[in-house]
């Protein structure tokens, strides 16, 4: 028999069959609250667990699959009943149709009916709702709170007593008893502060762990198999930029080398980074038999029946920081690719990674070391301006060329009409869209087809619209935008407030 304690939201509960609702709704139902200090004793846990079941049992005190049916038929009749009474209460003249002045008259402003309910309830939004209407919205209404609330009683059948179609009374609390000493365990009867921290440690990680397999599976990320050597390759951001993205126009794609070494066990590699990233695979390539990225990322170097694209932010969570705990995300990975055991190669910034030699293995995980990282111009000139020394303090690697024919991704990969950040304020200077002047920030002289994406925070720059020019597309992020009369109306307020000597 399967038995587990759960804890509903502010006071304590016990649920039988793995089901952590199965006790909670039926005391609900019935306007009671167990609260801390009644949950405490076994014989008031005891009685909670058995009022729903001597309700729903029937003269013969045996619950059956029929007598549960019985129960959430009379609950539905119960919520139905409920809109109906609302319904007959508005209908003012008797006629059976409720009109939206009635519906206004029969509950003002303060009696905690809105104006919403009546809007829900005209399905053909004709101004008045007919007895059809409301019993359709209320039968509907009805099933669906009954369902979604609590299984309830349903989940009593699923205890190993009752596979035989039936529970009695005895088997139900010898189960109850079973559940409440397993955590009683100085079995005096009641739960001590030391014992009820157990069982909301139980119930946290029996929580965690029932929302984990619900993500797992809607995730449907391969499964390694033994005799692959699972890695996970985790990072916020990469120090160059890619000249392609798969993420969108207005999103910074970041890119990194994973340079594969040569050996003879194959590897199945996770990737994850906040960033939208460019994953590219070098060196002996062929060793990766599966590889796991975002959706928003793009692989180069493998062929796409090797890769499986997720929800990132959904399937993949946050980089793991070697250097903070990350037990539940770690526990989390192994998981999702069914593994033991993972090695972890993982930075705040990485450029290049040696797989599988820069991984370290469990439970010493380490920050990879420090590396020399080159410089990449990518389509930009040799040059030395505000913006290339700003592209060269926030990403050292500065840009990669990538071919998109060359990308794998889950959607089409696009070259930038204008780079991200700092490397397109220095693209947009090269072709003269852009000049930039003491004083004014950068002044847009040309069309230009867009603002660079990622013009955030301490990447934000302060454009000036020369007169005639049309406003970019995308998002100048924190940048500030003037037109060039509003700098000249800043001016001339700033002279007249100087003093005259």
């Amino acid at each position: 028999m399967k038995i587990v304690i759960a804890l509903s939201v502010g006071f304590y509960v016990f649920s039988l069959a793995g089901f952590s609702n199965a006790m909670v709704q039926p005391a609900l139902e019935n306007g009671l609250e167990i609260s801390p200090l009644e949950a405490r004793f076994i014989e008031t846990y005891i009685e909670r667990v058995m009022a729903p079941f001597r309700g729903a049992a029937g003269d013969d005190q045996i619950l059956t699959r029929e007598d549960v049916e019985t129960s959430v038929r009379r609950s539905e009749a119960q919520q139905r009943s409920r809109y109906m009474i609302m319904y007959f209460s508005a209908d003012l003249n008797g006629d059976l149709k409720v009109t939206r002045r009635e519906w206004e008259l029969a509950y003002r402003k303060g009696d905690g009916v809105g104006g919403k309910s009546f809007e829900r309830w005209d399905a053909d939004h004709d101004g008045e709702v007919i007895i059809n209407e409301i019993y359709s919205f209320a039968t509907s209404q009805a099933a669906a709170v009954v369902s979604s609330a609590s299984p309830g009683l349903a989940k009593f059948m699923d205890l190993a007593a009752a596979q035989d179609g039936q529970l009695t009374a005895q088997e139900l609390e010898t189960a109850a008893r079973v559940t409440f000493q397993k955590y009683d365990t100085n079995n005096n009867g009641q739960l001590e502060p030391v014992e009820t921290k157990v069982l909301l440690d139980a119930r946290r990680k029996s929580a965690a762990s029932q929302m984990q397999d619900g993500t797992i599976a809607a995730c449907n990320v391969p499964k390694a198999g033994p005799e692959e050597q699972v890695l996970v390759v985790s990072a916020y951001e990469a120090a160059a930029l890619s000249t392609v993205t798969v993420a969108g126009q207005d999103e910074v794609t970041h890119t990194a080398e994973l340079n594969i070494e040569a050996g003879e066990a194959p590897l199945f590699i996770a990737a994850i980074s906040y960033q939208p990233m460019i994953w590219r695979l070098t060196g002996a390539t062929e060793r990766v038999s599966n590889f796991i990225a975002a959706k928003t990322d793009g692989v180069v170097g493998l062929a796409k029946d090797r890769v499986t694209f997720v929800d990132g932010r959904k399937c993949l969570r946050a980089w793991v920081d070697p250097d903070k705990k990350n037990n539940d995300k770690i526990d989390y990975l192994k998981r999702m690719v069914g593994s033991s055991q993972i090695g972890l190669a993982a930075s705040y910034t990485i450029s290049t990674v040696r797989l599988p030699s820069d991984a370290s293995a469990e439970p010493d995980f380490k920050r990879l070391p420090s590396s020399t990282v080159t410089f990449s111009w990518g389509p930009l000139r040799s040059s030395d301006n505000t913006a290339i020394r700003s592209l060269k303090q926030y990403h050292r690697g500065g840009v990669v060329s990538i071919d998109p024919k060359s990308v794998v991704s889950s959607s089409p990969a696009q070259p930038y009409d204008v780079l991200p950040q700092e490397a397109g304020l220095a693209q947009l200077l090269e072709a003269g869209s852009l000049e930039q002047r003491p004083k004014l920030g950068y002044v847009i002289r040309s069309s230009m087809k867009r603002f660079p994406a990622g013009l955030h925070g301490a990447h934000g720059v302060r454009f000036v619209l020369d007169q005639g020019v049309a406003m970019p597309d995308g998002s100048p992020g924190h940048s500030r935008v003037l037109t060039m009369h509003q700098v000249q109306s800043i001016r001339d307020r700033t002279l007249r407030s100087v003093p005259t000597p």
